[in-house]
């Protein structure tokens, strides 16, 4: 049974270091608007998702429209920079995301290909072990720590 081999690319250098570079880039523009919650935070704060998305952009129409219900401890210029600033960073969020997710799906294929050429090498060490073929036993005392701790238990 042959290895299917779905992923045969060789990225150039300048192409890596030219990518890297631009992400430090995109990094280093954003850095002064950007900032980091503690997971504490991350658990605690309300949280806008896509089902309460349009009830905020109501509000937020309504807010202009009807500013006599907005209670007075409620800066109204604030709540427009953070609607603003939401979607500006989401549209720039989700484009980094569908980057990222192409990034995780090729190194995940580029993983599992070399990784199924891997167990084939090593099985076929395993084999070559148990014939005493020259080298094959140190290689595979060497490599069978992997897996060492797996299989069937014993009771």
């Amino acid at each position: 049974m042959a290895i299917e081999n779905r992923l045969s690319i060789e990225i150039p250098e300048a192409e890596l270091t030219a990518a890297m570079e631009h992400v430090k880039s995109a990094r280093e523009i954003l850095a002064p608007y950007l900032i980091a919650l503690t997971p504490e935070e991350r658990m605690t704060i309300p949280k806008m998702s896509d089902g309460s998305r349009p009830f905020v952009e109501k509000v937020m129409d309504y807010v202009q429209t009807e500013p006599s219900f907005l209670p007075r401890f409620v800066p109204v210029e604030e709540m427009q920079k953070d609607w603003k600033s939401n979607k500006e960073i989401d549209s720039v969020y989700k484009s980094a995301m569908l980057l990222c997710n192409d990034l995780n799906d090729t190194m995940m294929l580029a993983g599992s290909e070399v990784y199924e050429a891997s167990l084939a090498y090593y099985n076929s060490v395993k084999i070559a072990a148990r014939m005493q073929a020259p080298n094959a036993k140190g290689i595979y005392e060497d490599l069978k720590v992997r897996f060492e701790g797996q299989g069937k238990k014993k009771k």
